[in-house]
C-alpha cells in the first residue's frame, strides 16, 4: 500500500478515535483538559510518521525528511510573517462593510459571553483596562515568543507530518497540487476538534468548511 495512503489513513483515524475518546468521556472543549488534548493531538501525525518510516519506508527519519535543527533566514521569515499578515489582514478586514475597529475590544467580550461566566468576564474586562499597554499588543509579542518557543515544538508534531512527510512523498504532482493536496488532509484532520467548539465555538459545522478553506490558503505559503 502507497506510503502516503497509509500515513493519511492511519493519522485521521488515530486522531478522530483520540478526539472521540475526549468527548466519550464526558469532557468538553474550552477546559483546562483540553488544552493538554489539543497538544497531544498535534503529535500524533509526528508519530505516525515515525511509524511508517521505520516499519514501511524503512528510512532514518532525520536524514529522509532533512530535519535541520542549524538556525537560517528562513526561521526569521517563519517568525515574523505569521505577525505580519495577522497586521495586513486587520487592515484589510477594516475596508470591508459592517467591519469596524473598537479599542475598547467590544467584539471579543461579546465573544467571551459564551465561555466566561459573567462575574469573570467583568473582572477580566477590569484586569484589562489597568494594564499599562493595550492587549493587543501585549499578545502580538506575545505570540511572537511563544510562537518561538513552547509553540514550535507542539506545532513539530504536526509540520514533520504535513510539510515534512506528506509534502515530500506528493512532491511529484507538483509545488501547487502537493500544497492543494496536504491542505485539504491538514484541515480535515482538524475536523474533529472543530467540532466540539476549537476555533469557531459559535459555528463548529460550519467552521469545519472554513477551516479546511483556509488550511488550504495557508499551505502553499507553508510549503
Amino acid at each position: 500500500m502507497n506510503p502516503t495512503a497509509i500515513f493519511t489513513l492511519l493519522t485521521l483515524v488515530v486522531s478522530y478515535l483520540y478526539a472521540a475518546g475526549f468527548y466519550l468521556a464526558g469532557m468538553r472543549w474550552h477546559t483546562p483538559a483540553a488544552q493538554a488534548v489539543g497538544v497531544g493531538y498535534m503529535f500524533i501525525p509526528a508519530a505516525v510518521v515515525f511509524v511508517v518510516q521505520r516499519l514501511l519506508v524503512r528510512e532514518d527519519i532525520v536524514r529522509a525528511l532533512e530535519i535541520r535543527w542549524r538556525p537560517n533566514r528562513w526561521w526569521m521569515v517563519a517568525w515574523i510573517l505569521p505577525a505580519a499578515l495577522s497586521l495586513a489582514t486587520l487592515g484589510i478586514s477594516l475596508l470591508l462593510p459592517g467591519v469596524a475597529y473598537s479599542p475598547e475590544m467590544a467584539g471579543l467580550w461579546a465573544r467571551f459571553q459564551s465561555v466566561f461566566p459573567a462575574e469573570a468576564l467583568e473582572q477580566m474586562k477590569k484586569q484589562t483596562a489597568l494594564l499599562p499597554v493595550h492587549p493587543f499588543w501585549l499578545a502580538l509579542v506575545q505570540g511572537l515568543i511563544a510562537g518561538a518557543t513552547i509553540n514550535a515544538v507542539a506545532a513539530f508534531g504536526e509540520e514533520l507530518g504535513w510539510r515534512g512527510f506528506l509534502l515530500r512523498e506528493l512532491s511529484h504532482l507538483g509545488f501547487w497540487r502537493a500544497s492543494l493536496y496536504t491542505g485539504l488532509i491538514w484541515g480535515v484532520w482538524h475536523a474533529p476538534l472543530i467540532l466540539q467548539g476549537h476555533n469557531y465555538p459559535q459555528h463548529p459545522q460550519a467552521g469545519v468548511l472554513m477551516m479546511v478553506a483556509w488550511c488550504v490558503l495557508l499551505s502553499p505559503l507553508f510549503a
